[in-house]
């Protein structure tokens, strides 16, 4: 076991450098959403899973949780709004979650915002298609908090890897 200030990881992985990247994504992924108070879009059709990946979000710290129970309400929600992270499940009806996904990846404003697809169905084809969508990260049902919390501070830590790469050349940090 690895034990850091606020976090205690089992260490499953065979390389220490990748339990130690881990470590550090998930502290300053917690540090940044306590710090900043991100908001976060939820969308599920079934009450129960958009209760419990509300209340793990809130769980893991962020001050703001806004769920919908159908993609048109969050897209409604979405066109006025711009949450730090997006949290979707796949199968819903009549827009489904990759649907959703599709139009944020195609809105100037949204395109950029990490986005979490969920589903049940753990077919590859369902894998490779949210990747060719632009899916920041995917995961299958059922949840439990610490692979939630995993895959949501692993979507939030790629968007600013994302943003640091486009950064101009002098502005970033020579180390």
């Amino acid at each position: 076991q690895l034990t850091t200030d606020s976090t205690r990881i089992n260490v499953t992985f065979h390389e220490t450098h990748t339990a130690i990247f881990i470590i550090a994504l998930e502290e300053s992924a917690m540090s940044m959403s306590k710090k900043m108070g991100h908001t976060v879009c939820v969308v599920d059709d079934d009450q129960v899973h958009l209760e419990s990946m509300s209340f793990m979000l809130r769980r893991m710290g962020f001050s703001r949780v806004d769920a919908f129970s159908n993609a048109e309400e969050a897209w409604e929600y979405l066109l006025d709004n711009s949450p730090t992270l997006i949290v979707s499940d796949w199968n819903m009806d009549p827009i489904t979650g990759l649907d959703l996904l599709k139009l944020v990846r195609a809105h100037a404003g949204l395109k950029s915002t990490p986005f979490l697809l969920v589903t049940a169905n753990n077919s590859e084809d369902y894998w490779k298609t949210a990747i060719n969508a632009g899916v920041t990260e995917f995961m299958f049902k059922p949840l439990n908090l610490r692979d939630f919390q995993t895959s949501v501070l692993m979507a939030l830590s790629l968007e600013n890897a994302e943003q640091l790469k486009a950064l101009p050349q002098s502005s970033k940090s020579k180390g």
